[in-house]
């Protein structure tokens, strides 16, 4: 059995070599043959009915683990560790699983019957629960009257049906810019069709995920802009996870050089502060989400002209609380409910005859637009009902996003 064990740590090894993953320790599970596990509550069985102490000899898949352990360091070279976000999945089978589980599934049908709308369209689901469930119920006077107890030894050894390998995700963190009007944060398609040629996500996020040979990404952010919307300032905190990692450990020196190669390729995202960072450090960034302060300057147009208007009710006014219900035009994707938020302050500088600058501190998660134009009174008040004139936003700009996160490592001359 030493040559078993051998021999299949021998063919994890060039599994895992093959793979190509970079790892500082590993842990692993293995799935056993069902014809072990059948044979084992079948030896509990007897143990209990003879000796009453089945219930204390441990499970033959720990045994296992225990003595491969030590044995799958020396060959892989990096210790073990429960925790690792390194693990090996390997399953192992027996030409008896389905003679064992045959006889199981003829005395126990009901634990093997498929549920569901498509029941009795389905065949009798053989795998690792429906066997659990069916020696759970069945008794020590069962099992000794279904099966010999104990059995005799089966012919051949159980084979190695397969390895794979998965890595936790590692996460990066950092600010982007955007400088643009016509590009969306991520890739916006819709029934199959593109609407921006690119996003920011992948502007940024296609050569992180190449570096970490990642399966996978997901981007989140603290907030979004609207695609013609600029993110300007310092930018906004965002985080990608990429899944799946070959490689685990991207070395801060080697992130500088990866946001500058981000920054040289685009004049339209520019990117800060790119930062490892571990899952909890993340869940920062979405503490406090309508509770942080968010900045904007949005041009205004006025159609009565700037000069026949007072605008100085407006820097006056501060804590303004506004209710606002879903906007008409993102009704489509988000749910219908009213929301309060406060306007912290705002001030105004004439631009032209018919434009003013109107810049506002604001609780996040505030609708800018809809606070301006009052989106035929979902917003409630909004600009137009405070200046009692026909008023409408025609560019808006994010300025800044008050969450001190992640932590600042880029100097303010060497961005972009």
């Amino acid at each position: 059995h030493d040559t078993w064990i051998d021999n299949m740590i021998s063919q994890v090894h060039e599994q895992v070599k093959e793979e190509g993953y970079e790892y500082a320790s590993f842990s692993f599970s293995i799935s056993f043959p069902l014809a072990s596990l059948v044979r084992e509550r079948a030896l509990v069985a007897v143990l209990d009915t003879e000796f009453k102490s089945g219930h204390d000899v441990p499970l033959v898949k720990e045994v296992l683990k225990w003595m491969t352990s030590p044995r799958m360091q020396k060959h892989l070279g990096v210790h073990f560790a429960m925790n690792s976000p390194f693990q090996i999945l390997i399953a192992v089978e027996h030409s008896e699983d389905k003679e064992l589980c045959s006889k199981l599934m003829e005395k126990c049908p009901k634990h093997f019957a498929p549920s569901g709308r498509r029941a009795k369209a389905t065949a009798a689901q053989v795998n690792i629960t429906s066997v659990v469930k069916a020696m759970q119920a069945a008794s020590d006077e069962d099992m000794t009257s279904w099966f010999t107890c104990p059995m005799p030894a089966p012919p051949n050894a159980a084979i190695l049906a397969s390895v794979a390998c998965q890595h936790s995700s590692i996460y990066i963190a950092g600010r982007y810019c955007k400088y643009s009007r016509e590009l969306s944060q991520t890739p916006w398609i819709i029934d199959g069709q593109r609407k921006t040629e690119l996003s920011v996500q992948e502007i940024i996020c296609d050569c992180l995920q190449a570096e970490a040979h990642a399966s996978g990404l997901r981007f989140c952010s603290s907030g979004r802009e609207d695609v013609d919307v600029r993110m300007l300032g310092r930018g906004r905190p965002f985080c990608a996870e990429l899944v799946g990692p070959k490689q685990s450990v991207i070395s801060q020196e080697r992130l500088t050089e990866l946001q500058e190669a981000i920054n040289a390729g685009s004049e339209i995202v520019k990117v800060r502060d790119l930062q490892m960072m571990d899952k909890h450090g993340i869940e920062k960034m979405k503490e406090g989400e309508t509770d942080k302060v968010k900045h904007y300057s949005a041009l205004v147009y006025i159609a009565a002209g700037v000069a026949s208007v007072d605008l100085s009710p407006l820097s006056s006014t501060k804590e303004l609380r506004v209710m606002q219900r879903t906007p008409i035009r993102v009704l489509h994707r988000r749910t219908l409910m009213d929301r309060e938020r406060t306007i912290h302050s705002m001030s105004t500088e004439p631009v032209d005859d018919h434009h003013f600058r109107l810049l506002l501190s604001t609780q996040a998660g505030t609708y800018i637009k809809e606070f301006v134009h009052g989106d035929l009174g979902r917003t409630s008040p909004n600009l137009c009902s405070i200046l009692n004139e026909c008023l409408d936003i025609t560019e808006l700009d994010v300025m800044a996003v008050e969450l001190d996160w992640p932590p600042a490592i880029t100097p303010e001359d060497n961005v972009g």
